[in-house]
């Protein structure tokens, strides 16, 4: 990436919204190194990169995106403004890099932990959790315990920092 864009940059862009998603998980890899991303994306993509816990919209991609950057949403465009009319509204939204990036171990395991949770969104997160690598009963009840986080739950009901230190217990008492 350094070789292509200078650290520092802006990108702006308008992403086809068909890989959208796509490229913008691959700009987790790379959270300090633009000064800001404005993009334009498919409405319902946008509102879950925006999206706060407890709204409809938040997912694994909002709590993912939160992690390394502020996001904010900007305005709707209609599909009257493009050529040719695309059949969904689009969104520009703006992603502003945090201060202080997540270590690369503990982004990799995150990622787990939020795909693990928000596969079973429905679930409780002591029923979710038994699917990550090295819990058991015992080792979940431990974490639940260490990490402060009621396991009865659900992951759209936890916020940005309570993932992290969900991750963080994880990381540093069971996987070691």
């Amino acid at each position: 990436m350094t070789s292509i864009v200078p650290a520092g940059s802006h990108l702006i862009a308008n992403l086809p919204y068909n890989i959208a998603t796509v490229i913008i998980t691959n700009l987790l890899n790379f959270p300090g190194h633009f000064s800001s991303i404005t993009v334009m994306v498919q409405k319902e993509v946008g509102e879950r990169i925006c999206a706060k816990p407890g709204t409809k919209f938040y997912s694994a991609l909002s709590v993912l995106m939160a992690s390394c950057f502020d996001a904010f949403a900007g305005p709707i465009v209609k599909p009257g403004n493009f050529f040719p009319k695309p059949k969904v509204d689009s969104i520009l939204i703006k992603l502003l890099p945090k201060n202080d990036p997540l270590p690369p171990r503990i982004l990799a395991v995150l990622k787990q932990v939020v795909f693990c949770t928000f596969n079973s969104r429905r679930k409780m997160l002591r029923n979710s959790l038994l699917n990550l690598p090295e819990i058991t009963p015992g080792t979940l009840l431990f974490l639940e315990k260490s990490s402060g986080i009621d396991f009865s739950r659900r992951p759209q009901e936890l916020g940005i920092q309570e993932f992290i230190k969900l991750t963080r217990t994880y990381v540093e008492n069971i996987l070691r």
